[in-house]
């Protein structure tokens, strides 16, 4: 890319797709790091390029990266049904980067807390947080 195909780039507003990709191991450590206590079961599959983990003992959420780089999410459901849509955010072909990511891991934790009842919620954080350390399993 030239200086002036790289300055109309930027200008245009496209800076975004010039911010490093994760890699599947990067999206596994910034996955831990995101929700911490609150996942479990985090497992990695090369293989497929996904992530599958446990949210709040209630969801299992798969995150994916496709071969084209972009960021995916889904909850599943039983009869291998799933769903991309977190309160009407859509978490399918997501720009890979790490602002774009942590947006969808944000509506993803929303859409969780909102779907479980108050008091479990509250008993979860008491069980499973003491000073900031989750407890559980891993």
């Amino acid at each position: 890319m030239s200086i002036i195909e790289l300055y109309k780039f930027i200008c245009t507003g496209q800076r975004k797709s010039l911010e490093a990709k994760m890699t599947l191991d990067q999206l596994y450590d910034f996955i831990e790091k995101y929700y911490g206590y609150k996942a479990n079961t985090i497992l990695k599959w090369d293989s497929k390029q996904e992530i599958d983990f446990i949210l709040y003992d209630s969801f299992s959420i798969t995150c994916a990266l496709d071969e084209h780089g972009s960021f995916g999410a889904t909850i599943n459901l039983p009869n291998n049904l799933a769903t991309t849509y977190f309160l009407g955010f859509e978490c399918a072909l997501v720009e890979n980067n790490k602002k774009s990511i942590k947006n969808a891991l944000k509506k993803i934790d929303k859409h969780c807390r909102f779907s479980l009842p108050d008091k479990f919620l509250k008993e979860y954080d008491r069980v499973y947080r003491i000073n900031g350390h989750y407890l559980g399993p891993r």
